[in-house]
């Protein structure tokens, strides 16, 4: 694995940052508080998304509620790209923000949204996990020396356990338990009296079981015979359930068939009722067109008079009754006509009389005589005589109205009578037809009923007559016997399936006794092979621990070995190291062998690097990969550049050809000038930012 790109947005000092790395020696310088080891925080949590210390509180910037670390690496020829993200909650309380958890690999996303599914995904990438990137790759300053400072025992232990000696002797001291639980459960079965007696009860297995199988085939017999018995039962039984069915059906019939009986009294009943009220109607009907006939001829003889009169027929009794008013009102003008020309005919007699008598003019009482006087006369004469006329004339149309009217009256008073009697005769008469219609219909409908009605009663009748009950007796008593005989058999089978019930009960005990016992003897010979087994795996658990401590020891030494040569490589010193049982390392100059307590302060940090980075090649190289990417973090902490140690450490790094990518965090210059790419970060108004040197 190869960083390429750590991408940052408000992760401590680093607003957005972005920093970029190449293969061989990189260092990241700066002062103290710049945000170089900002960037290496970044980088853990951008991998693996876990917390130093409790909270997350340290990562983000102080202020802003989201953050986000992005992570481009490569690894066996793959490009790719981690993303994780910080949020403030609205707790204060800071945490993972899933939602923009993402891997990707050449561009495309393989793992997302599940901090549990991209951590199995990364560590199958990378093979690590964060445990070993914080004992292997990454180096801090404060845990350079861990290792070395500790006791002797206690390293012995700690290494053990990373290199995993330690489950051996957990697993020889696990196994003692065992041991002492298989030798328990061992001589309980020795005193146990089923395995110690298992051949008499097999012997007793064999005489019960052999009863019971004897007893299981009476039962079959039993049951072969009950079962013909139940077929006979079945059979007496269903053509007695016939014969009751048929006796039940007969007396429903002799209900149904008193039952018709009374229905037919009823229907003719009815058709003697019917035919009654038929009559009644229909000489009803009779009357009433005679009745409504001879009220039809007088009101038509009332129309005809009207018609002479030269009226309209059919008028209606409120017109006739307006035209009588009027012909009353037209009598009282004739009246007042006939007073008005008696009066004048009498004045004209009296004009007539004056002039005749004493020959005066009837207006101005002047003399008149003579042809003037004779005309007066003739005019008077002449205006009587129309006045006469005229009063005749009133006469006739007086008459004339007074026979008109006279007539009107008695059309009126007729019609009055006759009109509504005719309607409610013609209402009466529609509606006794009608109820004529509907009693033929009813009589149709009862004569058809007691048709139907005696037809169903011959047929019952039949029916009835087929019916045989002494049939019925015999089946009753065939019945009978079957079931006293199923009876006796069932009592006798239930008997013996009792008797094989607890013989069966007795087998099953005997069975699982001798089962259990057996199984228990098979599992005491295989507790005997496991015994012997773990008394095996114990001793060789106890003599491979040291064997492969041997070997872990050998390698470690070859790898911290080829390390420290290649830290003094181009230096006039020349270092052995070994590395005893307890992994305590000690160096050998020339012929003077020293132990760590002895060391210079710079050969204990070149001997920590070299233990350590030794450290990670053996583990790696055990996972069947190579430490090719590395973390320094503060290496020169405890150096100084009077006497060369900065340098030589720097150099010492140089020369570490077979890692790939070193990523260092240093406050030196000195220590800076021999990497190969400089990054240095710098921060002003509290915003960290990189400038790439070379």
């Amino acid at each position: 694995m190869k960083v390429r790109k750590i991408s940052m947005e408000n992760i401590r000092s680093h607003v957005k940052t972005a920093v970029e790395f190449k293969d061989g020696f990189n260092c990241i310088v700066g002062g103290v508080g710049d945000g170089k080891s900002s960037i290496l925080y970044a980088l853990h949590f951008g991998l693996f998304g876990e917390k130093i210390g409790r909270s997350y509180d340290y990562l983000l910037r102080e202020g802003q509620n989201a953050g986000k670390i992005a992570i481009e690496f490569d690894n066996l020829g793959k490009t790719y790209l981690m993303v994780r993200a910080l949020r403030r909650e609205k707790s204060d309380k800071i945490s993972q923000d899933m939602d923009k958890l993402a891997l990707y690999e050449s561009g495309e996303l393989i793992a997302g949204g599940k901090k549990v599914a991209v951590d199995e995904q990364l560590s199958a990438i990378i093979g690590i996990d964060e445990d070993a990137f914080k004992n292997i790759i990454w180096i801090q300053q404060e845990r350079l020396k861990e290792l070395l400072n500790i006791e002797p025992s206690k390293r012995q232990q700690t290494l053990d356990e990373l290199f995993r000696l330690s489950d051996f002797l957990n697993a020889w001291t696990i196994l003692r338990d065992f041991e002492k639980e298989y030798e328990w459960e061992k001589n309980s079965y020795d005193k146990e009296a089923d395995i110690v007696g298992i051949n008499d009860l097999r012997k007793d297995y064999d005489k019960i079981y052999e009863e019971f199988l004897n007893l299981q085939l009476e039962i079959e017999n039993l049951k072969t015979e009950l079962k013909k018995v139940e077929e006979g039962y079945k059979e007496a039984e269903e053509s007695l359930r016939k014969l009751e069915d048929l006796r039940n059906k007969t007396e429903e019939l002799q209900r149904e068939e008193s039952s018709i009986k009374a229905k037919i009294e009823s229907t003719i009943n009815e058709i003697n009722r019917i035919n009654e009220e038929i009559k009644k109607k229909q000489t009803r009907v009779v009357e009433l067109n005679t009745l409504l006939s001879n009220i039809e001829t007088e009101i038509k003889g009332n129309y005809e008079k009207l018609a002479e009169l030269g009226l309209l027929k059919d008028q209606s009794i409120e017109v006739l009754r307006k035209l009588e008013k009027s012909l009353e009102d037209k009598k009282e003008s004739i009246y007042a006509q006939q007073e008005g020309l008696k009066s004048k005919l009498q004045q004209h007699v009296e004009t007539s009389a004056i002039i005749e008598k004493e020959n005066k003019c009837p207006v101005c009482q002047q003399s008149i005589s003579g042809d003037y006087r004779k005309g007066l006369l003739a005019h008077f004469e002449e205006e009587r005589r129309k006045d006469e006329d005229a009063l005749v004339k009133l006469r006739a149309e007086l008459e004339n109205a007074t026979t008109q009217r006279q007539i009107i009256r008695e059309v009126i008073v007729v019609l009055s009578d006759y009109l509504p009697r005719k309607d409610e005769i013609t209402h009466s008469l529609h509606n006794d037809s009608k109820a004529l219609e509907e009693l033929n219909a009813q009589l149709t409908e009862k004569q058809q009923l007691h048709t139907q009605l005696n037809e169903r009663f011959s047929a019952i009748s039949k029916e009835i007559s087929k019916f045989d009950t002494k049939q019925l007796e015999e089946a009753k008593l065939n019945r009978d016997k079957v079931y006293g005989y199923h009876s006796s058999l069932k009592t006798k089978l239930e008997s013996g399936e009792k008797t094989v019930e607890e013989r069966s009960k007795r087998v099953e005990d005997l069975k699982r006794r001798l089962d259990l016992a057996e199984e228990k003897i098979k599992r005491k010979e295989r507790i005997e092979k496991l015994l012997k087994a773990i008394g095996d795996f114990r001793d060789a658990y106890k003599a491979v621990g040291p064997k492969l401590r041997e070997e872990i020891v050998s390698g470690l030494t070859y790898y911290v070995q080829q390390v420290m040569d290649k830290m003094a490589a181009g230096t006039e010193r020349q270092y052995t190291v070994e590395i005893d049982e307890n992994y305590t390392p000690s160096l050998r100059e020339a012929e003077h062998w020293r132990d760590v307590s002895l060391l210079s302060g710079g050969e204990r940090t070149m001997l920590a690097f070299a233990y350590k980075i030794g450290l990670g090649q053996l583990i790696m190289g055990a996972r069947g990969r190579t430490l090719d990417f590395l973390i320094l973090d503060e290496p020169t902490e405890s150096l100084g550049p009077e006497d060369g140690s900065i340098d030589r450490l720097a150099d010492a790094i140089s020369n570490l050809k077979n890692i790939e990518q070193i990523i260092t965090v240093t406050h030196s210059e000195e220590f800076a000038e021999k990497a190969e790419h400089i990054i240095r970060v710098k921060k002003e108004t509290g915003k960290s930012s990189v400038i790439y040197e070379r």
